[in-house]
């Protein structure tokens, strides 16, 4: 080829490269302008716990700053309505992170949910058993013997619960009577109705409060007395972590706790739109203060956690966005999310 005509083909490659990227620019602009959704579902667990109060409250905040119009809405489980919105019958619930990591697996109980998306990881959702002050029950240890609640409709909860009693040297079927219950409140109703000495629950949950009211007084057992227990327990129980409360920041907690912990999930369908989930994660991390007043657990999570190095869960397209303007998004969180489309 002579120089002209190199010249030539030269002029041709670079104006296709830029038509490429006029084009690729002006369809990412044409998403960022679509109108929002006007209504979006929140799927979440039953009124009352924990999850449901994030849902109540982002709900709130999305509803006040934004065009879009959440309605919160209650299932049985996780279980329940992660298939949904992996089917994109529903837009947006709300999950834990050891719950995204057995969906996008296809862990028993779930079938591969790879549909689904992380729209931010939120405040630690808390669980421990919990017993009654009066019973003198103060360790794991002590529920030799005792009734014990154990929600066996949630896998995850399960897994943690039977975990706890083994790192503390306890046999769940041998060394201690079984009392099932289908989620954290009915739980904590067992223990209200002497049906139960120790019970699964969240020490966050306004159920617990009420208990506490009720009984005159619950007692928080710590997650683990000893390094050794620490160090079983969290090798039972991947994706989950210890974290200490701190005295008095809920009933039943009268020193700084070791509790075991796992980030609460906001996730959504792939199809959610790119420019829906973008405005879902402005308006929480911009009205952040907005939630404070909602629930205690709001104080303890400032927004740059809703970007996690541990998640479970690729995160939405649209978030990224988001997360790349406030700086937050780092070439080791790409790294972790293309890690995560690989697993």
């Amino acid at each position: 080829m002579g120089r002209k005509g190199f010249a030539t083909a030269l002029i041709v490659l670079l104006a296709g490269l830029f038509l490429v990227g006029t084009m690729a620019s002006d369809l990412t602009a044409a998403s960022a302008s679509r109108p929002l959704p006007k209504l979006v579902t929140i799927a979440t667990t039953t009124p009352g716990s924990t999850l449901a109060i994030f849902a109540d409250g982002l709900s709130k905040v999305v509803s006040n700053r934004t065009e879009m119009s959440p309605r919160v809405q209650s299932f049985s489980s996780y279980v329940t309505y992660t298939p949904m919105l992996n089917a994109g019958d529903l837009e947006m619930g709300v999950t834990v992170s050891t719950e995204g990591l057995y969906a996008w697996k296809g862990l028993e109980p779930y079938k591969k949910n790879r549909n689904i998306r992380l729209i931010m990881a939120g405040p630690d959702l808390l669980t421990a058993y919990i017993a009654t002050k009066a019973s003198g029950i103060r360790t794991v240890r002590d529920l030799k013997g005792k009734r014990v609640s154990l929600v066996v409709t949630l896998a995850t909860m399960k897994e943690w619960g039977e975990a706890q009693l083994k790192a503390a040297g306890l046999e769940p079927e041998k060394d201690t009577v079984l009392v099932r219950s289908s989620s954290p409140n009915e739980s904590i109703q067992a223990l209200m109705d002497n049906r139960a000495d120790a019970v699964q629950a969240g020490p966050a949950m306004p159920k617990a409060r009420e208990a506490d009211a009720q009984l005159g007084g619950i007692y928080v057992l710590p997650a683990a007395t000893t390094e050794q227990e620490k160090r079983e327990l969290l090798k039972l129980l991947p994706g989950y972590r210890i974290t200490t409360v701190k005295a008095g920041r809920y009933p039943g907690v009268p020193a700084d706790l070791p509790t075991l912990a796992r980030p609460i999930y906001l996730v959504a369908a792939k199809e959610f739109p790119a420019q829906a989930a973008y405005a879902v994660v402005k308006a929480t991390w911009e009205h952040h203060s907005d939630l404070l007043p909602v629930h205690p657990m709001f104080r303890g999570w400032p927004p740059q956690d809703m970007v996690a190095p541990d998640a479970t869960v690729p995160y939405h397209e649209g978030v990224i966005r988001y997360f790349k303007e406030r700086g937050v998004w780092t070439p080791e969180m790409e790294k972790i999310q293309q890690e995560l489309f690989k697993g």
